[in-house]
Formats: C-alpha cells, structure tokens, sequence
C-alpha cells in the first residue's frame, strides 16, 4: 500500500495540538505512536483509525515492504517499519501520509521514535452501570497519575480477560499517548469507565459484587487465601498515597505476600502487583467456573 502523499499543513496542525489533552477532548482523536502500537489498533479493528503517518526517509517506500516489525513495541527507536500489509484487511482502507524527516520528529510525541503512528478516534464510554450487569473481575483504579503504569496495568487487564475497567476522577488521561504506546496496541479491547470511586463500589456492592483492595498494609489478608466468587472488583490506589482511609475501612483489603525475605524491597511496582491479582483472581474465576460445571 502506497502513501497518498505528503502530510497536509491541516493535519499537521491537528497532530500538533493532540499532544495536548484539552485537544485530544476537543476533537475525540488520539495519537498512537510506534510501529507495533498502530499495526496491532489496525489488526485490532476496535478502534477507528483516521489516517497513518510513516517517515518519509525509511527504506522501503512500499507500506506493505516496510521491515521486519524488529522494533520495540514501546514506540521509542528508530528502527525500521513494522508491516501493513495491504493484502489483509487491516489498513486497506486507510489514508497513509508521508512526513519528511524534521517534521515527523517534531509531530512525535518520544524523543527518539519509530517511522510510524496514527491519528484515532476515541471511543465512546463504557456505562458504570453496564460493567456490574455480567459476572468476571472488574479492575477499578484510584488517581493512578503515572501514565506508563495505567498503560501496562490496562494491557495486564486485557490479557487476563478482565471484564471492564472503572478510572475514578484524577486518573491521567486514559488517551495520553505514553498511556497508549504502554497498551502496545490493546487500546480499545476493554469497556471503559470513569467517574468517583466511592459511589461505584457502592453500586457494585449492591449489585453482588465482593470488592479487593490491593494495599500492603499489616491487616490486610493474603490475596492466595482469598475465595472470590464469581463477581469481584479489584481497586487499586494511587502510587503515591494509596486509597483513601473511608474505602479501605469499608471493604476487604487484600496484599500479596513476598516469597522469601527481602528487607532490601519495600514494595512492588503498581503494575507489577496488578498483574499478579489480576492472575491470581482470573485463576479463581476459571476454578469457580470450572467447578460449576461439574
């Protein structure tokens, strides 16, 4: 698939302003950066693709010859294109635009970035309300403010089949493009949600659902020990100051245990420890499933 030309001053100008989050708000578009980041959205088809940027100066000027996909999935370097085919149906339909060198680097949003991204449009919400009517685990998350964190911890979700994901007020933005490029292409494999804590762990409390906060603290329970059920919501606070007191005294605090002495590690990075529950709560679910069945 061949460009369809040069970048416009227009669409370089939007690509400008969508650095910004009041703009990304404005217009309901986003950057994806990185070449395994766009080709995965593409392959994905969950999320609208408005046109694609590649790196005038690359070498293979076909988009379908473009590399190995040998590049990081980060968006950071510079090596060479990943593949858009254009005998599947993933960018078929897409407008691709060259950019010459000087102005590809000063339209991408890292330092040192691959030959690709992509303008998207976000997608709509998900309803709170929606996320509590079906079974599975939910992961709801308190002011996490480091946006590398959200993006990893969001493609753990993905990967272990969570059910959706509640944001609560103050959470970086879910389109910020480090967000993005740390989703590695899963943008959009999830429902959504945002809005105050406190008021959706009531609703999911009323609802049926047995809520988990991840927090270290001395009377927390083993996370291994627990038994979720069918139906659970695993909160997680923000990296600095944790979850506020009220929600912690009124659900079940839960923590993950360290397998041997480490006096030398006070704790495990946000998305680290989501990983961990999210696998060890998915497990349970499987188990309960499972053992329904029978």
């Amino acid at each position: 698939m061949e460009p369809k030309g040069k970048l416009s001053l227009a669409k370089a100008t939007l690509v400008r302003k969508l650095h910004l989050k009041k703009h990304r708000d404005e217009f309901g578009l986003f950057i994806a950066e990185g070449n395994r980041v766009v080709e995965q959205i593409l392959v994905n088809r969950r999320i609208a693709v408005e046109f694609v940027v590649v790196r005038e100066d690359v070498e293979g000027r076909s988009i379908s010859g473009l590399g190995s996909g040998s590049g990081s999935d980060s968006g950071s370097g510079s090596g060479s294109n990943s593949r858009l085919d254009s005998d599947s149906d993933s960018g078929s339909d897409t407008d691709i635009y060259e950019a010459g060198h000087s102005l590809f680097e000063e339209l991408a949003t890292t330092e040192n970035p691959q030959n690709m991204f992509a303008v998207c449009r976000t997608p709509m919400p998900a309803d709170a309300g929606e996320l509590l009517k079906g079974d599975g685990v939910i992961l709801a998350l308190y002011q996490m403010s480091d946006p590398g964190n959200l993006g990893t911890i969001l493609r753990s979700a993905a990967w272990f089949g969570t059910r959706g994901v509640f944001l609560s007020t103050g959470t970086v933005d879910l389109y910020n493009p480090k967000v993005v490029r740390s989703m590695a292409g899963s943008t959009g494999s999830l429902p959504v949600a945002s809005g105050f804590l406190a008021i959706f762990l009531e609703q999911a409390k009323k609802a049926g659902w047995r809520i988990f906060l991840l927090d270290a603290g001395e009377n927390s329970k083993q996370l291994s020990a627990i038994r979720p059920g069918k139906r659970s919501v695993l909160v997680l606070g923000s990296e600095a100051h944790g979850l506020p007191q009220p929600i912690k005294d009124a659900y079940t605090c839960v923590k993950i245990e360290s397998a041997g002495d480490t006096p030398h590690v006070e704790s495990l990075n946000a998305s680290v420890s989501a990983s961990i529950a999210l696998y060890q709560l998915s497990g349970h679910l499987r188990d309960f499933g499972a053992s329904r069945t029978k």
